[in-house]
């Protein structure tokens, strides 16, 4: 839910939600506006104010979300879990055809980063490869112009 929407329909006007968030009211504005984000404290001290009706998540732009896979040994009808996922990762996860369910639920957010890490290397490896052996060979451009030596 958007945070004025909450707001408003919860009565209150944007100086008394600002105190209760512990932010100037200005701040506020933008945060419902759009032109700023929150910090990420002020974000879960609104989620708390909201009873995470706005969530943090949401505030801070990060705006994908993954759905957790229903457990086969009988958790079946319990509620999904939503992880909230940048949307930039998502979009590059996706793009290199990386399975992003089974990656979260094997590692959360930490273990997509590495997965893509370790995809990208893969996919360049020729190329870093070939500048490694420039540079053994070669220098880096600093050395060949005497503004850095290596130890």
């Amino acid at each position: 839910m958007d945070l004025r929407t909450w707001r408003k329909r919860n009565g209150l006007t944007g100086a008394q939600f600002a105190e209760l968030c512990g932010v100037a009211y200005s701040t506020l504005a933008g945060y419902e506006n759009g032109s700023r984000r929150p910090r990420p404290k002020i974000a879960q001290r609104i989620e708390a104010a909201t009873n995470g009706e706005v969530s943090a998540a949401e505030l801070l732009g990060i705006v994908g979300t993954l759905a957790a896979r229903e457990d086969p040994a009988g958790f079946a009808g319990e509620p999904s879990v939503a992880i909230p996922i940048p949307e930039r990762l998502l979009a590059l996860a996706n793009e290199q055809g990386l399975d992003v369910p089974a990656l979260i639920a094997d590692g959360g957010i930490e273990r997509l980063e590495q997965a893509l890490r370790d995809s990208f290397l893969q996919r360049h490896r020729k190329a870093i490869e070939a500048n490694r052996r420039h540079i053994d060979a070669h220098g880096t451009f600093g050395e060949r112009m005497g503004a850095w030596r290596r130890m």
